[in-house]
């Protein structure tokens, strides 16, 4: 990784932080603007003013900068949804995104410029409650990462009283580097596990919003309180269906069980609570009539597939 230039370093940092700077040195220049602050024979007060003044103005306008990136990562980070996502991106592009998956879990973010290893060293480090982490990004989109990097990022870890390495790439890692971190805190995420966790936090703050994503669309998690009816095939009786509150949705969410199809297709598992997934068609908004595959966990789990025929 290419070593950043103090500005590209400033306009990543927090926009939060870079507004306080240029608050405060503003309100050392209006201080200092009528002071009597001598050096000598000479009052110094009105000639550092000016100045601080510019300095302030420059720092404000870096916020404001880092700001709209900061919008533009957390908008990519957002949009990634996929492997294919991922291997899309650039190197620059990559990295932004695993800065902003640690921010979104609470982690103070920022560069190192460090060059321990061959690569350019240690590309982000994040902070959380006395944890540090040194990440490694790798970027490649054809080739394993072999045990030579881990073991590199792991000395470096050592040399920095790190609390665990990790390093994440776009594709795989060898064998021989899994065997490696077996026994020692590294985590290697390669981009299946990347897109997993991804979405994991992107459900976790789903939650925090009071709001459930769904299909790509944000639903309102009040409409749960009105209550539409969808059939199951397993929970027919002879004196008609039985219902469970699995059968309740909302109604952006109104769908039904394709019996006579899932009868025949084989449903695939839930990757995230493992439970087996139900075969059913959406009946409105822009995927109406549309097969889908929807978790048999619901509403607790609302992971959704595509059905290809």
């Amino acid at each position: 990784m290419a070593k950043k230039t103090n500005l590209e370093v400033l306009i990543e940092s927090s926009w939060k932080v870079n507004l306080a700077v240029s608050i405060v040195l503003y309100i050392i220049y209006l201080v200092l603007r009528n002071s009597n602050i001598k050096a000598g024979f000479f009052n110094i007060g009105p000639i550092i003013a000016p100045a601080l003044k510019f300095l302030s103005v420059i720092v404000f306008f870096i916020a404001v900068i880092s700001f709209f990136v900061s919008l533009l990562k957390n908008q990519k980070f957002k949009n990634t949804i996929s492997l294919d996502d991922i291997k899309k991106l650039s190197w620059q592009e990559f990295e932004s995104l695993i800065e902003s998956f640690y921010k979104n879990q609470g982690y103070s973010v920022y560069h190192s410029g460090g060059e321990n290893v061959s690569d350019g060293g240690i590309d982000i480090v994040a902070k959380k409650n006395g944890e540090k982490l040194v990440i490694q990004c790798k970027h490649w989109k054809a080739y394993k990462v072999d045990v030579k990097v881990i073991r590199e990022i792991y000395g470096v870890m050592v040399s920095e009283n790190a609390s665990k390495a990790v390093v994440i790439c776009s594709g795989d890692f060898t064998q021989p580097a899994i065997d490696f971190v077996a026994d020692k805190p590294v985590e290697l995420i390669n981009g299946k596990k990347l897109i997993e966790i991804i979405s994991k936090v992107k459900e976790k703050h789903n939650e925090k919003d009071g709001k459930a994503d769904f299909n790509n669309k944000t639903y309102n998690k009040s409409y749960q309180k009105k209550s539409v009816l969808i059939l199951n095939d397993d929970k027919d009786s002879s004196s008609g269906t039985k219902y469970s509150e699995k059968d309740f949705m909302p109604p952006d969410l109104k769908e039904k069980e394709l019996n006579n199809t899932s009868k025949t297709a084989v449903p695939p598992l839930c990757p995230f609570c493992h439970k087996p997934m139900v075969l059913r068609v959406a009946t409105r908004g822009e995927h109406q009539g549309e097969k889908f595959w929807g978790c048999s966990n619901y509403p607790k789990c609302r992971h959704t597939e595509k059905f290809q025929e």
